[in-house]
Parts: C-alpha cells; sequence; structure tokens
C-alpha cells in the first residue's frame, strides 16, 4: 500500500469469492475517498452481476429507470454494464443498490466499471 494505509482501504473479498469470478473482483471499487486513482474513480457505467438468468436489457432499464436515464445495457457471460446518461444518476443508483436484494435476487453486485487495465494484450 503505497500513500494509503492498509486499514484505509476496504476490499470486499468475501462478495467476490462467493460470486467465484475474477472479472468480478476486476471490477470492485476501492472503498477510500483518499485514492483517486483513475482505476479507482467512479464512471456513468455500473457493472452488474447476480441478476437472474434470464434478465434482458429491457428489464435492467426498467429497474434502473428510477435513478436516472440509462442509455445502454450490454451483457457479458455473468455480467452485464449499465450506462447512465449522468454520473450523478449512476453514483446514487451504485450506493443504493450493492450488496441490497433487487430484480428478485438476494443481492445484487454494483460497482463502477473500471478502465479496461485486466486486459491481456
Amino acid at each position: 500500500m503505497s500513500d494509503v494505509e492498509a486499514n484505509d482501504v476496504e476490499l470486499d473479498f468475501q462478495e467476490v469469492e462467493e460470486l467465484g469470478d475474477v472479472r468480478a473482483e476486476e471490477n470492485f471499487s476501492i472503498n477510500n475517498n483518499t485514492d483517486l486513482k483513475p482505476e479507482t474513480m467512479t464512471s456513468n457505467i455500473l457493472f452488474i452481476a447476480r441478476y437472474p438468468n434470464k434478465t434482458t436489457a429491457k428489464d435492467i432499464e426498467d429497474f434502473l429507470y428510477r435513478f436516472g436515464k440509462v442509455i445502454s445495457v450490454t451483457f457479458e457471460e455473468d455480467h452485464a454494464f449499465a450506462e447512465f446518461e449522468m454520473l450523478e444518476d449512476a453514483v446514487r443508483a451504485k450506493n443504493e443498490l450493492h450488496n441490497r436484494p433487487g430484480m428478485g435476487t438476494k443481492r445484487l453486485v454494483v460497482d463502477f466499471k473500471k478502465k479496461d487495465l485486466f486486459q491481456k494484450k
């Protein structure tokens, strides 16, 4: 931990283990307001996991509608990305939905999409 004390950083590895997916770990935020590296900054695109199997883009749009305008929803294997028009709407959705029941599931995983730092070259 370079500039940040270890006790200032909270990573939710238990959820990552429960999800059993490295891609989910790559998309989890560091919950630390002092860490402003580009890979941990907020985004208007949310990473969403643990939704029901037959969920459609329209289902996610309808579910997120109360937070603001959703521009697009894309699926990648077992997770989705929802892009909001306004950053503030994405922040509110993430804060209200992460680790809470929704869309017929016990707990949704909702976080900001990270920059593509983990892509293989």
